[in-house]
């Protein structure tokens, strides 16, 4: 069917707008992502007065562009896109927006990928003896526990192996892998068939074991696998569940109270963003949940931008 619009169909619909009738289909269609195509015109004739055209080709540009933001929040929030690939047993994410996209896997596991990233999984992976992850840039788990089917993820040359527990990998391909615990036990180790026998025989220099506040770093240049405890710089402290409650606070108030926990700079884009008042229970959430809470609560979004953390319109 053609869904091109006439110029009396497209006069017909802009004089519905403006007198209000049309404010239930639109309304649906912002919130649902709905067409308007859906909603035959046709069905309500109504005589136009052409003398007052400018005025709707005015109230179209409106449509045009509530519409259009409607489209590019959704865009935004499509970002994160779920991709069969080739193989369609294979899961593959790809996080191109600019916020933390949340992710659960089958087995009730919890992933939260850093925008650039990208995951691989197979689809059924909860019938094999492995639950295992392909991933390529920055991402926090949360395993769920199965003593029967280890959880393997794999960056480049490193293999992290758990049974469950919440750590974070950070991977640069060719460059850097840091593997960072926050609870539970990982044991990290290198595959590479170039290594030689007597790294092979030095399985300190190709498998460590990690507790909680604990990281392995692996430099691909010079090979080195090393054990050391989490610094600052590692970003874990994002990941842990704090206790908070705001009652009609002020979003500058919230924000100072999240910057103080999580040692983090966070701003808004215009200041009248600091006025805007929110209730809510944060309790048992990290940083990424309470940001997203936030922005549902208040309309707004949030973006990663370098080292800051900016929420916006």
């Amino acid at each position: 069917m053609d869904k091109k619009l006439t110029d009396d169909e497209l006069q017909v619909f802009i004089h519905l707008m403006a007198q209000g009738k049309l404010d239930s289909y639109i309304s649906e269609a912002m919130d649902s992502h709905t067409d308007l195509d859906n909603h035959s015109i046709n069905e309500i004739p109504v005589k136009i007065n052409r003398s007052s055209s400018w005025k709707w080709w005015s109230i179209a540009a409106t449509i045009i562009i509530v519409l259009g933001f409607g489209l590019y929040l959704t865009n935004l929030n499509k970002k994160s896109v779920i991709n069969p690939a080739k193989d369609v047993n294979v899961i593959r994410i790809v996080n191109s927006s600019a916020l933390i996209s949340k992710q659960t896997l089958p087995d009730g596991s919890t992933i939260w990928i850093q925008p650039g990233t990208t995951i691989s999984y197979p689809a059924n992976f909860t019938q094999k003896s492995l639950r295992e992850v392909n991933m390529s840039g920055e991402a926090f788990f949360e395993v769920t526990k199965d003593a029967a089917h280890p959880f393997v993820i794999t960056t480049g040359k490193v293999l992290t192996k758990v049974w469950g527990t919440s750590f974070k990998i950070s991977s640069i391909p060719g460059r850097l892998t840091r593997v960072s615990v926050l609870t539970g036990k990982v044991s990290v180790s290198i595959n590479d068939n170039n290594t030689s026998v007597a790294e092979k025989n030095n399985t300190s220099k190709l498998n460590v074991m990690l507790k909680p506040d604990e990281e392995a770093i692996y430099a691909e240049n010079n090979k080195d696998l090393k054990k050391t405890n989490v610094s600052p710089q590692t970003g874990l402290l994002i990941w842990h569940k704090l206790n908070l409650t705001f009652e009609n606070a002020s979003l500058g108030t919230v924000i100072k109270a999240l910057q103080n926990n999580y040692q983090v700079n966070i701003k808004t884009s215009s200041p009248d963003l600091n006025d805007r008042h929110i209730t809510a229970d944060l309790n048992g959430n990290n940083l990424p949940d309470i940001l997203m809470m936030i922005s549902k609560s208040l309309h707004v979004t949030y973006s990663m931008q370098g080292n800051d953390i900016v929420i916006s319109k």
